[in-house]
């Protein structure tokens, strides 16, 4: 399904699933980078962002391009944790902690 056609304003299970197969195009297991203007579109689609405010997170990439590739960074982080932890509970396994915990975060 693309960003596009998908209903507005999902449960919270189904958009986590949404986020964590947007690097996967259908079809192929293999991830692609997320682009900047395609992760705007996602959180626009899903209204999570604002229409008025769109237009400007978009150009973040042109007006902070350091800002938006952190953003991007994070989001392809949060993407693959995702992807990890619902194999596992596929799996029937535990989620580990180093899975969705940043590094850099402190301890929980």
């Amino acid at each position: 399904m693309s960003v596009g056609t998908s209903l507005p304003n999902p449960s919270a299970n189904r958009l986590c699933l949404e986020f964590a197969n947007l690097p996967l195009a259908a079809g192929d297991p293999v991830e692609r980078p997320i682009f900047w203007d395609e992760f705007v579109d996602f959180l626009a689609a899903k209204e999570i962002i604002s229409a008025e405010k769109t237009p400007y997170i978009r150009a973040l990439s042109e007006t902070d391009p350091k800002a938006a590739q952190n953003l991007l960074n994070h989001a392809e982080r949060l993407g693959r944790a995702l992807r990890t932890s619902f194999r596992a509970i596929l799996k029937g396994q535990d989620i580990l902690r180093e899975w969705v915990q940043h590094r850099s975060s402190a301890p929980m």
